[in-house]
């Protein structure tokens, strides 16, 4: 369906102007390991050395883990990733655009202009028709310029449904561009217009839409009064060189999102394949060197004492040389 390319106004000495823009886990598998592997020795535990730069370091565990297998990473798992790695590349491809080439539908005898405004002189309108279709021969887009009293589209509620409805009463297809210029004759020099595309004219249109737009409404506004022929003609200069100079472009609007996905997926992925394969040693640099020692349990804290000076009565778990800290006595025995 066609929508607007853009449009801009002036009303009451102030402008606004506006351009389109095309928008566009896992768990592991396996048993739980039922050895023990320690920096430091428990009972029962047997010893294994490594070398890190030439310095040995020691683990203990209650295994031979001379005779264990280093996990390998589960490249199988990269499968579940495809169809993202597909999704990613795609909008890589997206995100690149291509110099366009002309469209083919370009219609000559569809190009005019209706100026019912008369806003244009009978050589300015001849001009402006001649660059229409220089225009045309460019990009391959059939295009129309309509001019209308400010009461003809007012009845629609914008210019742009107007726009819209006159779109289809001009054209029966989606490779046409439309422009309706309207005035109002106040003394201030107020102006609208507005661009309706056809949808298969986006991806060429895209090519020079903003420059066209933002070339029209500054030549519009350059005068108090506006000169609606040099203001579109200039324009059209715009469209044409930028078509003809087009190099590749990339539409960094999905930049973002392909940069998450891409940092998301890689370190999901990393996780998911090397799970447990990041180890500080492997099985197969380890020597044992030998049983650690039985480690005997400590002995069990003897019970605390409560002493009693049998001259002045006073209890104390705390004395110096068994004197009594009140009255400095010497405590023979204590109390159970």
């Amino acid at each position: 369906m066609a929508r607007s390319s853009g449009g801009g106004s002036r009303s009451g000495g102030s402008r606004s102007g506006g351009s389109s823009s095309r928008s566009s886990g896992g768990s592991r598998g396996g048993s739980r390991s039922s050895h023990r592997v320690s920096n430091t020795p428990f009972v029962g535990s047997r010893t294994f050395r490594y070398y890190r730069n030439g310095r040995p370091i020691y683990i203990y565990s209650d295994k031979d883990l001379t005779q264990m297998k280093d996990p390998k990473p589960r490249w199988f798992a990269i499968i579940f990733y495809i169809p993202f790695i597909f999704v990613i590349l795609g909008m890589i491809g997206e995100m690149i655009l291509m110099p366009q080439k002309p469209m083919d539908t370009y219609v000559e005898s569809n190009v005019q202009i209706i100026d019912t405004l008369d806003v244009f002189t009978l050589q300015e309108e001849q001009s402006l028709e001649k660059k229409l279709k220089e225009f045309g021969d460019t990009t391959g887009i059939t295009t129309q310029i309509v001019t209308i009293d400010y009461e003809e589209w007012t009845d629609n509620g914008t210019l742009e449904n107007y726009a819209l409805n006159r779109y289809y009463a001009q054209f029966d297809d989606e490779n046409s561009w439309l422009l309706v210029y309207s005035e109002l004759d106040n003394g201030y020099g107020d102006w609208n217009w507005e661009g309706i595309q056809g949808d298969d004219t986006i991806d060429t249109m895209d090519v020079f839409i903003s420059d066209f737009n933002k070339k029209l409404n500054s030549e519009l506004t350059v005068n108090q009064v506006p000169d609606p022929a040099e203001a579109f003609d200039k324009a059209f200069d715009k469209a044409i060189d930028a078509f003809d100079n087009q190099t590749l472009r990339v539409d960094l609007e999905t930049l973002p999102m392909i940069i998450f996905m891409s940092l998301f997926i890689g370190v999901h992925s990393f996780i998911m394949i090397f799970a447990g394969t990041r180890k500080k040693y492997s099985y197969k640099e380890l020597e044992e060197v030998g049983k650690s020692e039985q480690l005997k349990p400590e002995p069990p804290e003897k019970p605390e004492v409560v002493l009693e000076c049998e001259y002045c009565g006073y209890q104390t778990t705390n004395t110096k040389n068994n004197q009594c800290p009140n009255c400095g006595a010497i405590i023979k025995e204590g109390i159970e």
